[in-house]
């Protein structure tokens, strides 16, 4: 069993959990006092066990340091316009199932979903992927962001390789792009728009920022889908598969 944590505060080797972490590993897990686990967070994993269950939470122990996480060939990091529905929780499930780094949710002119309350839904989104990595034994867990302006993800996007899927047009295919080994500094970052697809502002708003606009054959994929396949591609093409 492994637990992902954001960070941990380390207290004489034991670490106070809330309720709802209780109700995860107790419940759902039927965990008892002195059954091992291991905490991770993106930098370090402890080898711990339940020490004790309380009302309102519980008590980590931590038995041993195990080895740090191993660097990752590449970091990709996937701009989404955000899907109707439960799409984009799904589609968190996934990204963290395939090593998608970070996942910055997209408010272009033709998503629908515009979250009110960002705070409590990027929490939501969070423990999403913190129990997608548990139940796969990812590495660490996709970190999602909280949604942001299109204009505003491409002003602060870091440097690295910048993929633009459009999904009708290209001027060169996802294959003939990564032939060139020449891009490679560790960062691919890549953006998927929205169900409607993105307008000739944001085409060209978004090619002004140094994307490059491709296309991964004839198939039209839907939003949800299209950084999925992307990422699987990208890391078979780095042996991460």
């Amino acid at each position: 069993m492994r637990l992902f944590l954001r960070e941990v505060n380390w207290q004489n080797d034991t670490l106070a959990l809330d309720r709802d972490i209780k109700k995860r590993l107790v419940r759902v897990m039927r965990m008892r006092p002195g059954d091992r686990l291991e905490v991770a967070t993106p930098l370090q994993r402890w080898e711990c066990e339940l020490h004790q269950i309380l009302p309102d939470g519980i008590i980590i122990k931590k038995l041993s340091n195990l080895p740090s996480h191993p660097s990752n060939r590449i970091k990709l990091i996937l701009g989404q316009a955000i899907p109707k529905g439960d799409r984009f929780e799904w589609l968190i499930q996934k990204a963290t199932e395939l090593g998608i780094t970070e996942i910055h949710p997209l408010i272009t002119e033709r998503t629908i979903v515009r979250p009110e309350n960002s705070t409590k839904k990027v929490q939501r989104w969070n423990e999403i992927a913190a129990a997608a990595a548990e139940q796969s034994e990812s590495d660490q867990p996709s970190i999602i962001l909280p949604p942001a302006q299109l204009n505003i993800f491409l002003k602060n996007a870091p440097d690295g390789l910048k993929i633009f899927l459009h999904e009708r047009e290209g001027p060169a295919s996802l294959k003939q792009l990564l032939a060139d080994r020449n891009y490679y500094n560790g960062n691919i970052i890549f953006i998927v728009g929205p169900e409607g697809g993105w307008t000739k502002q944001e085409t060209e708003m978004i090619e002004q920022a140094g994307f490059q606009k491709v296309h991964i054959g004839s198939r039209i994929l839907r939003s949800e889908t299209a950084g999925l396949v992307l990422a699987a591609i990208l890391q078979y093409e780095h042996n991460n598969f």
